[in-house]
């Protein structure tokens, strides 16, 4: 959800006062209902941009600040940027009274620059938009909610978690002692939360948030939004974490068609859905068709991000792991060690570099590349211990792996069996292991 200003203010001469207060209406009325046609034509009769330049200067930066929301929740992002940047220097221009919309741009801005993986740009913008929020808590808690939760939904993505955790928990509870409740951003901080507890291995833990924020999404802007849709994909996260692969894939199966019905075969939602259908089919064993959610999420990506990105090393990762399941070693070779070298560069210390390692040693034990697995191994382990704990359950089948390989290198005795023990004793302590 962006955060639309509130407070509607008058115009004069091209636009008659009255006529520009109800076609704003009209448009955010639009634009809550994902009615982004309307919500365009609205705001288009409200702004002409042949007659932007005669209005009143704040008249202006409203203007920027709405037509930048349908812009970006078109998936046009430089036409969303422009927007919001010339809202935010008239917000500023006007100051003091007008400090309360320049929070809200600030905090779209910071949203955007984060989902162009502008990260540096998108902690300037929040940082600013928090510190001026702070100054309103007393008169406006609730925009104040809405830029921590942006801010925490950032430090997860830049790896601070308990600074992320602390900005969503205080977030939340703002929002649920609001006399009005704000059910969509509420259900905006429960699912970033969620995504903290599955980065952190905590699945249950996840699959509560998310299933609280698909309730509150649906309840408030319905089944058919993009949101609603957004974050049960997350939810279906949380159950393949957990192998409840039936009921992950309805749900993705039902977020695939609003997608698709409300914002085209091509937008950028669509690819972490096909990704998420690539998990579950290849848990399923149904490899054929996985390969072809694996493709069609990639495709996606490819007319979206840089060669280079994050979201597509990802993307080829998960196809490296299905070639795996597959057997085909080729194919895996191909994507897998590069995309694992890209890992490294951008991900650094995350858990998620953790599952890649562990796919290039499933890679190299099934080339008889012992040495180069164990060594593989012994870093997944790690990484495993470091972000999940020493006795996650996720981490007893890299030990089973790791055993197996020192047994292929000729290595017996005590430490496979002290291995060994050790996964059982996890298996044991969990008998119904969370990330199975």
């Amino acid at each position: 959800m962006r955060a639309i200003l509130s407070i509607l203010v008058f115009s004069a001469g091209a636009v008659a006062a009255g006529d520009f207060d109800s076609l704003v209406k009209q448009g955010r009325a639009a634009f809550l209902a994902f009615d982004l046609d309307a919500a365009q034509i609205a705001y288009a009769r409200a702004c002409p941009a042949e007659k932007m330049a005669a209005f009143p200067l704040q008249n202006i930066a409203l203007c920027e600040h709405l037509l930048g929301t349908v812009a970006e929740a078109r998936d046009r992002g430089d036409e969303a940027l422009s927007h919001y940047l010339k809202s935010l220097a008239a917000f500023e221009k006007l100051g003091r009274p007008y400090l309360a919309h320049t929070v809200s741009t600030l905090t779209n801005l910071g949203e955007l620059y984060r989902h162009q993986r502008r990260l540096t740009d998108a902690e300037k913008m929040l940082a600013r938009a928090l510190e001026l929020s702070r100054t309103l808590t007393g008169s406006d808690p609730e925009l104040y909610a809405i830029t921590l939760s942006r801010a925490g939904a950032l430090y997860s993505d830049l790896d601070q978690p308990d600074r992320a955790r602390s900005m969503l928990d205080e977030a939340i509870a703002g929002f649920r002692t609001l006399t009005r409740p704000n059910a969509p951003e509420l259900a905006y901080a429960l699912s970033s939360l969620g995504m903290l507890d599955i980065d952190s291995g905590e699945y249950k833990s996840g699959e509560s948030n998310f299933r609280e924020a698909v309730g509150l999404a649906t309840g408030s802007l319905g089944e058919t939004n993009p949101a609603t849709a957004a974050y049960a994909t997350n939810l279906a996260l949380a159950l393949l974490m957990q192998g409840q692969y039936s009921r992950a894939e309805t749900l993705l199966h039902r977020a695939r068609f609003v997608v698709e019905s409300r914002l085209g075969p091509d937008n950028i939602l669509l690819a972490k859905v096909f990704a998420e259908l690539t998990s579950v089919e290849t848990a399923l064993g149904r490899f054929r068709i996985a390969e072809g959610y694996g493709e069609r999420a990639l495709s996606i990506l490819n007319s979206h991000v840089p060669a280079d990105s994050l979201e597509i090393v990802l993307a080829q990762a998960q196809l490296g792991a299905l070639y795996l399941r597959e057997h085909n070693i080729a194919g895996a070779e191909k994507v897998l060690p590069v995309a694992v070298e890209t890992e490294r560069r951008l991900l650094k210390d995350e858990r998620i570099l953790g599952d890649g390692i562990r796919d290039l040693a499933a890679l190299r034990a099934q080339q008889h590349a012992w040495n180069d697995a164990e060594a593989l191994y012994r870093e997944a382990i790690g990484f495993y211990e470091r972000k999940l704990g020493a006795d996650h359950p996720d981490i007893a089948p890299v030990l089973r792996a790791y055993a197996g390989v020192l047994k292929h290198q000729g290595i017996q005795g005590i430490r496979v069996r002290n291995i060994e023990a050790r996964a059982r004793a996890i298996e044991k302590s969990t008998r119904h292991p969370q990330g199975s």
